[in-house]
């Protein structure tokens, strides 16, 4: 999974790499639709290796040495030898989810290299994360990926294929979180079945784990709000309905909350933090705002992070608020401001930089 650049490959080559073992592993494969170009060269000869597929007059597939001389012989395969084989994530989310006893997973999107598996809930209520990674070779040095990794600012588990899936960039970033990552062989064993089991290991991580997130519950401030377990952020709308106050809305439930309510407040002088007018700035400009209009980068996304972790906390959520996406950052939820004078808007747009957290 480390080295396919996005992690699929013809069925030939499953079954070359992985020998006894790909009877036990079929089951975690689903077919993407598509017909491989290519396959490994079993003599692994010349640089023009692997072997390119060709459909013969006769409809046969067939793979030939692209060295010129020829090295080998071709290749005869069948129509099932080149259909191309990813790992179906939907099965793997299930598999790890029963070993791990985890619940409230979230169906994976296809094209994602990083994705939830499921919880461990605590006694009360705590939940850590755990998340499962295949990032490929496509992938190997961005660390935007594990955005949502990180997003909830708590105690959560990260899985990946083996000890040397992460590159040195992507690990410095998790190392900044709170999440641990462990390879797969530490904390899932294989029966020859294909069934999956937790380790020793696994249940002594996650219990500690569990643990941690269960006194940062306890440490926590009180919640402003608690959503219903398994909302989502494109569920909630926040309005400003004046300078300090905003009004939040899910399904048919509406509160009103200031800055206090949601630790955005400034301690020092009583006036609400730069993190709220954060909110307030995302609110004006119908919640994006571009990279261009950012004004000391680095600063507005430690800031953004924050403000993330202060939503999550105050209303019982996980995920990302507030994506990074390549022209700015995006609320996940409806935000406006449309009870404020655009006046105001503008002095605060140009204001933020010079606020104090």
């Amino acid at each position: 999974l480390d080295q396919l650049p996005d992690a699929s490959c013809a069925r030939y080559d499953w079954k070359s790499r992985l020998g006894e073992a790909y009877a036990a592993t079929e089951p975690l494969l689903k077919s993407t639709g598509k017909r491989a170009d290519a396959v490994t060269c079993p003599q692994l000869s010349g640089d023009e290796c692997p072997r390119r597929v060709t459909i013969t007059a006769t409809g046969a597939f067939r793979a030939f040495c692209e060295n010129s001389p020829q090295q080998c012989d071709p290749l005869d395969l069948t129509k099932d030898d080149v259909i191309v084989l990813a790992p179906d994530r939907t099965v793997l989310k299930s598999r790890i989810g029963k070993a791990l006893s985890l619940s409230g997973a979230k169906a994976p999107h296809p094209r994602t290299s990083v994705w939830h598996v499921g919880d461990r809930v605590a006694e009360n209520g705590a939940r850590v994360p755990v998340y499962f990674a295949i990032v490929g070779a496509q992938d190997a040095e961005k660390t935007s990926i594990f955005a949502p990794v990180i997003a909830g600012m708590q105690p959560s588990l990260l899985i990946v294929p083996t000890a040397f899936t992460l590159s040195v960039e992507q690990t410095g970033y998790l190392a900044k979180s709170s999440v641990t990552v462990r390879p797969a062989k530490e904390l899932l064993a294989v029966a020859k079945d294909g069934s999956f089991s937790a380790t020793p290991l696994a249940a002594r991580i996650l219990g500690d784990l569990e643990s941690k997130a269960s006194d940062q519950i306890s440490k926590a401030p009180r919640r402003a709000w608690q959503l219903p377990l398994g909302t989502e952020w494109s569920k909630v709308t926040i309005s400003f309905v004046s300078e300090a106050a905003i009004n939040v809305k899910c399904g048919k439930d509406v509160r009103r909350f200031e800055p206090d309510d949601l630790g955005m407040k400034d301690r020092r002088n009583g006036q609400p933090s730069s993190l709220w007018e954060l909110l307030r700035l995302l609110a004006g400009s119908g919640g994006f705002l571009a990279h261009r209009k950012a004004q000391g980068r680095a600063k507005l996304e430690r800031k953004k992070q924050l403000l993330c972790q202060r939503l999550n906390g105050a209303l019982g959520m996980e995920g990302e608020p507030i994506t990074v996406e390549p022209d700015g950052y995006h609320c996940q939820f409806i935000i406006s401001a449309a009870d404020l004078s655009q006046g105001r808007q503008g002095q605060v747009a140009r204001n933020f930089g010079n606020t104090r957290d």
